[in-house]
């Protein structure tokens, strides 16, 4: 339905990473992005993927 509409899919907080979350909360969102990016390849959904930042990081791992 995406591709149809020619809308985008963008993920916020993309500079997050896995290892940074409480081990609690099960929640992976590098992991995420990853599963949602091969979904549309195998699919071969040409669906345009795009991200943001929502905190300022200067740190090798956020980019």
């Amino acid at each position: 339905m995406l591709v149809r509409h020619g809308t985008a899919f963008y993920f916020t907080c993309i500079q997050i990473q896995d290892h940074e979350q409480p081990q609690d909360a099960q929640c992976a969102p590098k992991k995420l992005v990853q599963q949602v990016t091969l979904a549309t390849r195998e699919d071969q959904v040409a669906l345009a993927l795009k991200g943001e930042n929502a905190l300022p990081r200067y740190d090798d791992y956020a980019h």
